[in-house]
């Protein structure tokens, strides 16, 4: 069983980094283009809670495909679970890994349910910091990309606002002018 351990980044996050993640969450490329690097000086707490956030997603992502990866696996070479013994289907999980990575998954979905509570209950003290929250609320709740329900297209639309604010440099941030 792996051990996931989210703290303090050891990597800093550059704006453009940020925003292509946001781009690509939202399929816009266009706001990849950002060169500045604003989150370097922010002193916005929410801007390294995002990053925690946004490293345990990866990681609930990574363990969720490796879990599905595994689990094709075992249909494939046992076929349906009810037409196999459960002794012998309970092996092979144990012998492919299936019920490691079923574990993992279940620790990396608690560690970034965990630090988007965090985030969420963390106020910004920027607009950059609200654009991150943004997108971790979008990343954790909306269905897809593509839903129309609302309030989804009505969110993406928010956070597309804040970013192209914070690209053109049209706003007040505390931390840049503090």
């Amino acid at each position: 069983m792996s051990e996931f351990s989210i703290g303090p980044s050891q990597h800093p996050f550059s704006r453009r980094v940020f925003l292509a993640a946001v781009a690509a969450s939202l399929n816009v490329p266009s706001m990849c283009e950002a060169d500045s690097s604003l989150l370097t000086h922010n002193e916005d707490p929410s801007v390294s809670l995002w990053h925690d956030w946004f490293e345990a997603h990866q990681e609930l992502h990574r363990a969720v495909f490796r879990q599905q990866r595994l689990e094709a696996q075992l249909f494939s070479r046992l076929g349906s679970r009810s037409r196999v013994p459960k002794e012998m289907w309970e092996a092979a999980e144990e012998e492919n890994g299936y019920r490691a990575a079923k574990n993992d998954e279940f620790l990396a979905a608690e560690i970034d349910e965990k630090c988007a509570e965090k985030l969420w209950l963390t106020p910004a003290r920027s607009v950059t910091g609200a654009a991150m929250k943004l997108h971790a609320i979008l990343a954790t709740g909306e269905p897809s990309i593509e839903s129309d329900e609302f309030p989804w297209p009505q969110v993406r639309s928010v956070l597309g606002d804040l970013i192209r604010i914070i690209d053109s440099g049209g706003f007040l941030d505390p931390a840049a002018v503090a």
